[in-house]
């Protein structure tokens, strides 16, 4: 019986441990950009997480002709702890309906988010910038 609840209580304390690792405060705009001709706004929203040290949360969003904006893109990065600056996250329009994020963790290999705006907006995560 006592091995049963040795199980019970690791199991309960993992699933408290996924739970707060995985939640995070709310979303604060990082940075925005418009498209060379205005039909689009790219947006990176970062979500700090809760538990010292871990991973920031990433979001990407897209909004066509001023409307409501699309996620396209959610990923994590970890932060030393100094704030993330433009040097972390950058984000350009490399033309008319691309646009690329590049994301520049302090000690990690660097990450790049290229977008691509349709019907839907879409995103992909690929190494490097």
């Amino acid at each position: 019986m006592k091995k049963a609840n040795r199980c019970a209580l690791r199991v309960t304390l993992s699933l408290i441990v996924s739970l707060l690792i995985s939640c995070s405060q709310p979303e604060t705009e990082f940075d925005r950009k418009r498209s060379p001709h205005g039909e689009a706004d790219l947006i990176v929203n970062v979500a700090e997480p809760i538990l010292p040290h871990g991973k920031h949360k990433i979001l990407i969003y897209v909004a066509l002709n001023g409307g409501d904006a699309i996620k396209v893109l959610e990923t994590t990065m970890e932060n030393d702890g100094v704030p993330f600056t433009k040097k972390n996250i950058g984000l350009r329009w490399t033309s008319t309906s691309r646009a690329l994020v590049c994301l520049r963790p302090t000690d990690l290999a660097d990450q790049g988010v290229v977008v691509t705006l349709g019907e839907p907006p879409s995103a992909e995560l690929r190494p490097g910038c």
